[in-house]
């Protein structure tokens, strides 16, 4: 994740996800959405596909606490939150 600074007080997170098939080539068109569970505000963010080289890219407001899980076509990839760093399922 790379933070951004906007205005004062705001900080918007920029989180880039690589989708890659089993030969490890980028996936194109791959469905990747992410799922954030915070304080004040919990939820999927809008599906993004991936490009040509296999990246799509969400723009958030993390909080502290919160905790984000990565969906693939539909399957749970990897959950990550405060407590633990990017555990595959």
């Amino acid at each position: 994740m790379r933070p951004a600074i906007l205005g004062d007080h705001q900080l918007k997170r920029y989180i880039s996800v690589r989708v890659v098939d089993s030969s490890g080539k980028p996936a194109y068109y791959a469905k990747v959405v992410l799922y954030v569970s915070q304080t004040l505000a919990s939820g999927p963010l809008p599906e993004k596909y991936t490009n040509s080289e296999g990246l799509a890219e969400f723009e958030t407001d993390l909080d502290a606490f919160a905790q984000v899980s990565v969906s693939v076509n539909g399957y749970e990839r990897v959950r990550s939150g405060p407590s633990r760093r990017n555990t595959k399922s």
